[in-house]
């Protein structure tokens, strides 16, 4: 069980530690399906959420699923079809995960609820990103303008990602307000899918100056560098991310490694 703990550790300080998750998913079956072990992973499944790294959260949910099966695995279908859809942008896996649940359990009122909900949000996502629009410029609060221009941002990726007025409107939910971090969460995923890297570059800096706290930006130092010392091919802006890293967290271990490596 202690073991369990340690590699959660890591995934909250690093999530895109691979080796962190590939040791979780050799657990044995009988310490995944543990009531322990389950609030463990909703409560790090919500912390990553909150760090922008859902990608990671849905692994968490298939790590879980391998093992599981009846109410727990429907309920964990519905908490993945959750972050897939709220998240990640993607209405049609959403929809799937939702389907999966119903077909372990035909009688979930709770899915067949939001099944019909997200098919009648499907059919009406244009007016509803209208009317977002419409009172998002009328306004004079700026937090429920941000909140409007975000969610005409994101229903436009969910269901006409490749429209420009994704990026239109998140750029315009940051202008309004450039702390929002689901904005800049959201602005950071769709430069990253169109490898549209230098933009992610600029992005990325710009967030970590307006991170409300440490945790926020040692992820972004992280994400940036990655994308330094990958896409950008730029090993100094890779050391001072790092560098960065270890300041804010001096036990990161992934920026450890990396330093001592640069060092040597």
């Amino acid at each position: 069980m202690a073991e369990f703990r340690e590699y959660l550790v890591m995934i909250n300080s690093d999530p895109s530690d691979a080796q962190a998750l590939a040791e979780l998913q050799k657990l044995d079956p009988a310490v995944i399906g543990s009531a322990e072990v389950a609030s463990a992973l909703d409560e790090a499944r919500l912390a990553l959420r909150g760090k922008g790294a859902a990608e990671t959260a849905v692994r968490l949910y298939d790590v879980e699923l391998a093992h599981a099966d009846g109410e727990r695995q429907a309920e964990l279908l519905l908490g993945k079809a959750e972050v897939i859809f709220d998240d990640l942008l993607n209405a049609s896996s959403g929809l799937e995960c939702i389907g999966e649940a119903l077909r372990v359990q035909p009688d979930n009122q709770k899915a067949e609820e939001l099944r019909k909900h997200l098919e009648l949000v499907k059919t009406h996502w244009e007016e509803i990103v209208e009317k977002y629009i419409a009172e998002a410029e009328a306004t004079t609060e700026k937090s429920l303008a941000t909140t409007l221009y975000r969610a005409a941002a994101e229903t436009y990726a969910r269901y006409q990602p490749e429209a420009a007025e994704v990026e239109q409107y998140l750029r315009k939910a940051l202008e309004v307000d450039p702390a929002n971090q689901r904005a800049a969460m959201q602005l950071a995923r769709f430069l990253r899918k169109a490898q549209r890297w230098d933009d992610l570059r600029d992005h990325l800096q710009q967030s970590i100056d307006v991170a409300p706290n440490s945790d926020l930006r040692s992820v972004a130092w992280l994400r940036l560098a990655d994308l330094a010392a990958s896409h950008l091919a730029d090993p100094e802006l890779a050391a001072e991310a790092m560098r960065n890293v270890l300041a804010a967290d001096p036990s990161n271990t992934r920026a450890l490694a990396f330093l001592s490596s640069q060092y040597e």
